[in-house]
């Protein structure tokens, strides 16, 4: 439906629907799905401002789910949209990154066997903050921290991975949902070559008081 339009403004009014307020707790003691099966899981959540824009939406919520496998699960998340594929992002930033980084080899995301999937999330005025998000698993394990733009559909992620193919890397991911800017996160390796350099830098210094100590006494 298209969203009402503020023709005195030039732009779209303020969302004019209800605005809900939303908070609960339930466990489940085993999930059954085509696209989802897994041992106990717990939600907690504690919403207000809950909108179809999601312009208004503050709160927390959290997540734990017990070993299991999921199937196909990003193009189901993709469908749903909204939170469903905000809660899959890490997940999505793992497909997208095939090919983008040479030498970064991602296993199949059609079948995800997992340990557990664990959850910590904020929300601020429709930005859902991951503290963090965590996927635990016998082929890959992603832990993601950063922000989800909600209304705006934008990304401000740091994703560690760890996986049997490629070993462990981090991942900085910015930018549209659909087509994020992802790359390596290069910190500790600068880190380690200034250390190096500086390690040299002080070699060098004592070289050089060496040779000067030597010359002012050789006199």
């Amino acid at each position: 439906a298209a969203k009402p339009f503020d023709s005195a403004q030039g732009k779209h009014s303020p969302y004019p629907g209800p605005v809900v307020r939303t908070y609960g707790d339930f466990t489940i003691e085993k999930i059954t799905h085509p696209n989802f099966n897994s041992g106990k899981a717990v939600l907690e959540w504690d919403l207000k401002g809950v909108t179809p824009e999601f312009k208004l939406l503050d709160g927390t919520a959290k997540l734990r789910v017990g070993s299991g496998k999921a199937v196909k699960i990003l193009e189901v998340a993709k469908k749903k949209g909204g939170m469903a594929r905000a809660l899959v992002v890490p997940l999505e930033i793992l497909d997208k990154a095939r090919g983008k980084i040479p030498g970064l080899s991602i296993p199949s995301l059609e079948e995800i066997p997992f340990d557990r999937i664990e959850g910590d999330y904020t929300f601020k005025k429709g930005v859902m903050s991951m503290q963090p998000s965590l996927l635990d698993g016998p082929e890959v394990a992603a832990e993601t921290r950063g922000t989800v733009d909600l209304p705006g559909q934008t990304l401000d992620l740091r994703s560690a991975l760890k996986a049997t193919s490629l070993g462990n890397v981090t991942l900085l991911v910015t930018g549209p949902m659909d087509d994020p800017k992802i790359e390596p996160d290069l910190t500790k390796v600068k880190e380690k070559v200034t250390e190096k350099v500086t390690e040299k830098g002080k070699e060098l210094l004592k070289q050089q008081g060496e040779k000067l100590l030597k010359g002012l006494f050789n006199k």
